[in-house]
Formats: structure tokens, C-alpha cells, sequence
């Protein structure tokens, strides 16, 4: 999870300071990587957390969503940061995108999974 996070970082950040073609580009290609990793540990991880199978499932089924909610969050976040003056403030939401994966690589470094 932790090695997704960072490509996410770093694809947030180049997004910002690129603002091209290639940089959208690198950028889908970095999340769909991400979310491959992230998916696969998480439902690794669901597994070591949860005792039964009516657990597992439930934890599941929040879990996904809590993705929704946050794609669908995703929609608003963009026009928050569109601005008529600044044809470029949108991408200004790359460096909260950023900050969120990087506050969410530091919890992860510090929570302790027993396996």
C-alpha cells in the first residue's frame, strides 16, 4: 500500500508542475498501478483483520463504500478549485491530493499489522 501511495504522490505532483499531455498520461497510468497494489493489499488485509466470513463480508461492503462516497467526492473536490481568473487553479487540487497521500503513507507507516 505504502509503494502506491508514493506513485500516487509523485503523479500528483507531476501533474501539477507538468500541466500537459504526457503529465495526464503518466498520471492514469500511475493510479491505475496505485490502485491495483492498494486493491490487493486492502483485501489482504481484510482478511487478517476479520475472525468470520459475515465479518469479512461486511468490512467489504464498507470498505467499497467508502470508495464511492470519495469518487464521488472526486467531482465536487475539482470545481472547489476551478477559478475564472486562474485558467490553472485546478490543478492546484493535485498538491491536496498529494498531502492526503502522504498523510495517508504516514499512517500506514506507523499502524503495527499482526499477521
Amino acid at each position: 500500500m505504502m509503494i502506491g501511495l508514493g506513485i500516487v504522490t509523485f503523479a500528483c505532483l507531476y501533474m501539477q508542475i507538468g500541466n500537459s499531455f504526457y503529465a495526464a498520461k503518466v498520471l492514469f497510468a500511475s493510479i491505475g498501478v496505485a490502485f491495483a497494489l492498494i486493491k490487493v493489499s486492502v483485501y489482504s488485509m481484510i482478511g487478517l483483520v476479520t475472525d468470520t466470513e459475515q465479518e469479512y463480508n461486511s468490512l467489504m461492503n464498507s470498505i467499497e463504500g467508502v470508495f464511492m462516497r470519495g469518487i464521488t467526492l472526486a467531482y465536487f473536490l475539482f470545481s472547489a478549485f476551478n477559478s475564472k481568473t486562474d485558467v490553472d487553479a485546478w490543478l492546484n487540487v493535485y498538491l491536496l491530493l498529494a498531502s492526503l497521500a502522504i498523510l495517508s503513507n504516514m499512517f500506514l507507516f506507523f499502524t503495527s499489522i499482526n499477521d
